[in-house]
Parts: structure tokens; C-alpha cells; sequence
């Protein structure tokens, strides 16, 4: 995000116009035509929250970015040369086309011969004037972090970032360039921010597959036991139709079972661990 603040007030300003437009359609004596009616009371209760919420964020994120560029929170920075920030455009646009959520979360402005200035804190970073959080449970909030090293070309940090749209998630990736000169501090940033990001959770199955095969048979043996006593109550002259549903649940049982314990010693090979 670029200039917070200015957001900030932009976003007041829109829930502030919607309270107007909210008071306004309540005060009002005359009866007002059903068209206007929809279109003023409907923009003022989605410009309100839309507004706030908008609001609220910015200025969280304008107090973040005035404690990262006074020192208070700081700690590291660098700046990279006009040739290293070019050569990092390069990088960052070839990048974006490399896979799902690598497009880039902002646009590397061109140097035009001046040293680009980075700052991180233990929760940020700013790049180019670019302010954004690095942390769980922000927006947008970071994923994963990796470290870029390509022959000829700046090293990276790859901080992977998740934030929602109208109807779904978007992932990007926000590339932070490692001059030389401050390869010790990238460095240094990237075992930090990797203690900081979500550790992919390995499954159970994946885990302890026998445990997962062993469960799995035993509710298929319960299932089939299930079904077998059915069978033999319908045998004896049972004719009802609890047992024709008791059959039938303990005979699904048994095969869904049996396809989890099929699927898990196929996808998984667990003696494979074991080896």
C-alpha cells in the first residue's frame, strides 16, 4: 500500500458521505421517488461499513509505515543502486509469469537514477514506498517466504501474501531485492520471517499411515460384522425394513473404509518410510 494516510482519509470520506446520505434519507419529510429511494439508501449502507472498514485499515497500516520509517520499530535497512533496481524490475516481471500467486503485490516504480530505500521491521516491510504487513492473520497476510538466487541477476526475498477480494482469495508475492552489501541483513530476514510464516501441515495419513490403514480396516471389519448380522437376522425371519437400511449402512461402511486403506497404502507406500 502507498500512502496510507491519504488512504486513510479517502476512506472516512467515503463512510463519512454515506452517514450524510444515511441522515439525510431519514430526516427527510417528503416522500421521495421509489429509484432515488433505493439508490440513496442503498449507497449509504454500503458506503458506511465499506468506508469505515477501508478507513480503519489504512490507518492502521499509516501508524505501522510512521513507526517503521521513524526507527522505533526498525530493524534493517538498505538501498539499492539505480543498476541493481532495474535489473530487479527485470527479475520481478519474469517472475510474475513463473506460476499461480507469484503476480507481483505492487509495481517496482523505475529508478530514474535514485537509490531505492528498504526498511523492514518484525511485522513489515516498506520497498519503493510500498508499505506491507508481514504477518499471520493481516491484510493481506503472509503465506510463505522464499529466497530468489539467479545467475547475474539481484538475490531476492519472496514473501508470499494472501488477501480476499469480493468473491474469493487472491495470492501474490512481494519480491524484496538483496543488494551484496546487504546480503548478511537479507539473510538475517529470512530466517525471520520464516520462523514467522505458516508451516505446511503434513496429514495424518502422511504421518502415520499404518495407524490411518489400521483404523480403516477396523471400521470396514466392524461395517462387515455390521452387515453379516443383519444378513443373519433377515435369514432367521426378520422382515423389517431397519434391517434392510442396517445392511445396506454396514456394507457402504466396509467399502468406503477399504478404499481409504486402498488409497493410503497405494498414494503414501508406507513400507517405503519404514525402509
Amino acid at each position: 500500500m502507498r500512502h496510507p494516510l491519504r488512504q486513510a482519509f479517502w476512506g472516512f470520506l467515503v463512510a463519512a458521505i454515506g452517514a450524510m446520505g444515511a441522515v439525510v434519507l431519514f430526516m427527510r419529510n417528503e416522500p421521495m421517488d421509489d429509484v432515488w429511494l433505493a439508490l440513496l439508501g442503498g449507497g449509504s449502507f454500503v458506503a458506511m461499513p465499506i468506508g469505515l472498514v477501508w478507513g480503519v485499515m489504512a490507518l492502521l497500516a499509516a501508524i505501522g509505515e510512521a513507526r517503521l520509517r521513524s526507527g522505533t520499530t526498525r530493524i534493517a535497512q538498505w538501498e539499492v543502486s539505480p543498476a541493481d533496481w532495474e535489473a530487479f524490475r527485470t527479475l520481478n516481471t519474469a517472475r510474475a509469469t513463473e506460476g499461480p500467486g507469484l503476480a507481483g503485490d505492487y509495481a517496482p516504480r523505475p529508478a530514474d537514477g535514485r537509490r531505492v530505500s528498504v526498511m523492514f521491521s518484525r511485522r513489515q516491510v516498506i520497498v519503493d514506498d510500498h508499505y506491507s504487513p508481514l504477518r499471520r492473520f493481516a491484510v493481506p497476510e503472509l503465506m510463505w517466504v522464499n529466497w530468489l538466487d539467479r545467475p547475474g541477476l539481484p538475490e531476492c526475498l519472496e514473501f508470499g501474501l494472501l488477501s480476499a477480494s469480493e468473491s474469493t482469495s487472491v495470492r501474490t508475492a512481494l519480491r524484496v531485492p538483496v543488494p551484496a552489501a546487504a546480503r548478511e541483513d537479507g539473510v538475517r530476514m529470512f530466517h525471520h520471517f520464516q520462523r514467522v510464516a505458516p508451516k505446511p501441515k503434513v496429514g495424518l495419513a502422511f504421518r502415520r499411515p499404518w495407524l490411518v490403514i489400521g483404523s480403516s480396516l477396523g471400521v470396514a471389519a466392524v461395517g462387515l460384522l455390521v452387515a453379516g448380522l443383519a444378513w443373519l437376522l433377515q435369514r432367521a425371519g426378520h422382515d423389517d425394513d431397519a434391517l434392510v437400511f442396517v445392511l445396506a449402512l454396514g456394507i457402504g461402511t466396509a467399502i468406503a473404509a477399504g478404499l481409504i486403506a486402498a488409497m493410503v497404502l497405494l498414494i503414501v507406500r508406507p513400507w517405503r518410510q519404514r525402509g
